[in-house]
């Protein structure tokens, strides 16, 4: 799909990897008691998707994309350095061909800024832990 995907609704679909997943999927919260499920759509249903890839040795390790107070922060996932061993025997490879099963399986970190600018709104941020 193009990016940004503006509007979207709660159990929209958007590629990531090579895996489809909706806001509830990627927040991690499917598992959570309804009222907190809540919290995630009332403030990112109808909001915009971006998807991007940062370099993990650059960026995204000591910055934000925005300013703000930070409201949440938590992890999702349970694995690290995981790969698909019948993809290939190259090492390089394999890491390449894995990222759709390290998307589903590596562990995320979720953050929720609120920017306080009305124009903005709150940003969730999810880092995948690729390796």
């Amino acid at each position: 799909f193009d990016m940004p995907y503006k509007n979207v609704q709660w159990h929209d679909k958007f590629w990531l990897k090579d895996q489809r997943y909706s806001l509830a999927e990627m927040f991690g919260v499917d598992s959570l008691p309804a009222e907190q499920q809540a919290y995630f759509k009332n403030e990112f249903e109808g909001g915009t998707v971006y998807q991007g890839f940062l370099n993990p040795w650059c960026y995204h390790r000591w910055r934000a994309p925005v300013g703000g107070q930070l409201e949440r922060a938590y992890s999702v996932g349970n694995s690290y350095y995981a790969g698909n061993p019948s993809l290939s025997f190259n090492l390089a490879e394999s890491y390449i061909a894995s990222q759709p099963l390290l998307t589903m399986t590596s562990v995320r970190q979720i953050y929720v800024i609120e920017t306080g600018n009305p124009n903005i709104g709150k940003v969730g941020i999810i880092e995948v832990g690729m390796a």
